[in-house]
């Protein structure tokens, strides 16, 4: 039923399509090749990028076994989740939950604790690089989860795009697959 009522709507429950998937597929060879804890905040169907990293997650053998380790999906508020893990827990951190501003910065505050240094976040929907006129563009639509740039015929997320830019001097990005590795109390563009 919930898949019926999204194709209704006009939004794919897979949002991983060719441009973004090649972005995807290459994040995850790089830091999912070796066994690695990673968290992807905002699944939405399973579809997209969490299939991808499932995919990609190295194969664990248990007792001639093999398996690709455990995975859970824990439901809720990434604010309430992320306070049951310790600081530095994280391998990697994949961000695609709510696209507006204070989300974001939340998810990214969190991330930023929770990630091991040499670690990766990284995240979607970074369409566009800043400029002095998109922030300023971005600050007056905080409230809207997408909008169009008139003069550039582009859309773009405000709050991703204004939440990345406060944390981050720059980040790596690759059709709106955003990166960047922690190294020590610095941030580098992955």
């Amino acid at each position: 039923m919930p898949h019926t009522l999204v194709s209704l709507s006009g939004v794919h429950t897979n949002q991983a399509w060719p441009g973004r998937t090649a972005a995807l597929e290459a994040l995850a060879k790089e830091h999912l090749s070796s066994p690695c804890v990673a968290m992807e905040i905002g699944t939405w169907f399973g579809e997209g990028s969490t299939a991808i990293w499932a995919k990609h997650l190295k194969r664990v053998y248990a007792y001639e076994k093999e398996s690709r380790g455990d995975i859970y999906v824990l439901r809720g508020a990434a604010s309430k989740l992320c306070a049951f893990f310790k600081p530095s827990t994280f391998d990697f951190i994949y961000i695609d939950g709510s696209h507006y501003y204070a989300d974001v910065l939340e998810d990214i505050r969190l991330a930023k604790m929770l990630i091991k240094d040499g670690g990766t976040i990284c995240g979607d929907d970074l369409e566009v690089a800043p400029s002095e006129a998109r922030l300023v563009l971005a600050r007056k639509n905080l409230h809207r989860d997408f909008i169009r740039l008139e003069d550039e015929d582009v859309w773009f997320h405000p709050g991703v795009l204004l939440a990345v830019h406060e944390h981050f001097r720059a980040v790596t990005n690759h059709a709106g697959i955003w990166s960047v590795v922690r190294r020590g109390e610095d941030w580098v563009a992955a």
